[in-house]
């Protein structure tokens, strides 16, 4: 079973580890992205990527930048609408896969774990997580979790969602993993009563 981790919104910890990066680094958004990568504008839809390895989040414009950014590159073609992705079965299987890239000899975030829609039936803005592997496989184990969804603007707001990376995954209603939860499962349109009520994240 591999070491899980916790993405504590501004704090991650490394189960046996203890090991924590910077409060800072949990709502960090890119203001220097390269060309096509712009930080969203107010009134648009954003699509945002985090990190679970370092809790490290940009948001971009652009749903094809957002998927690009959380894949390292490995996806660039993705549609420019969310929706219309979500509804691409190539793609989804692509993002499905758990396919981890090196840069420099170190495993990269590269496979994307889940995308978190705004709005039920995939729409509106996106939310990605990112992780240097996928899962295991067992639903016996937990992989990945985040202990409490940030920023507020995402917490509370999810819609509805799509794993990736060889990953099923629950919403709970509560910080921590409390409260309501869905089952696990790799896709959601409508979340029922955890519909703008979700705020931690549990992957197996």
């Amino acid at each position: 079973m591999r070491g899980r981790r916790i993405a504590a919104g501004a704090v991650l910890v490394v189960l046996g580890i203890g090991s924590a990066v910077s409060p800072a680094a949990a709502d960090q958004r890119s203001a220097a992205a390269g060309p096509g990568q712009r930080p969203a504008a107010a009134g648009t839809d954003r699509h945002c990527v985090v990190d679970v390895s370092t809790a490290k989040m940009t948001c971009y414009t652009s749903f094809r930048t957002a998927i690009a950014v959380a894949t390292a590159g490995r996806i660039t073609d993705a549609p420019q609408d969310a929706r219309a992705a979500a509804a691409d079965p190539t793609l989804r299987r692509r993002l499905a896969a758990a396919t981890p890239v090196k840069r420099d000899g170190v495993t990269a975030a590269a496979t994307t774990i889940g995308t978190m829609y705004e709005d039920r039936d995939y729409d509106g803005g996106t939310l990605t997580y990112s992780a240097p592997s996928g899962c295991t496989g067992p639903t016996s184990d937990l992989d990945w979790q985040v202990e409490l969804i940030t920023p507020e603007h995402w917490n509370d707001e999810i819609g509805s969602f799509l794993a990736g990376g060889n990953c099923w995954l629950s919403l709970f209603e509560h910080r921590g993993w409390g409260g309501a939860s869905t089952p696990f499962t790799w896709l959601d349109d409508y979340l029922g009563v955890l519909d703008d009520e979700a705020s931690s994240i549990r992957w197996t």
